[in-house]
């Protein structure tokens, strides 16, 4: 599991979840969990830089897709 990051304040870490990419916010003592638009496979890394974020997945270490969406998308 990648280190979360924080968007609006909030806890969010994206994760696998049967090869599909998914995004959890923590809101108090509950997690909201949805399905991202984005690559499939088990995510390796994740990283925030000002209003856009990258993430690193795919099914092993030798085919990663890297995919770059903004804050706005998965808010």
């Amino acid at each position: 599991m990648t280190a979360p990051i924080e968007i609006d304040g909030k806890l969010t870490q994206l994760v696998s979840d049967r090869a599909q990419v998914k995004i959890a916010v923590a809101g108090g003592d509950k997690w909201t969990v949805r399905a991202a638009a984005g690559p499939t496979g088990t995510v390796t890394a994740v990283t925030k830089v000002g209003d856009i974020i990258y993430l690193l997945a795919g099914p092993d270490e030798n085919t990663q897709t890297l995919w770059r969406t903004d804050l706005a998308s998965i808010r």
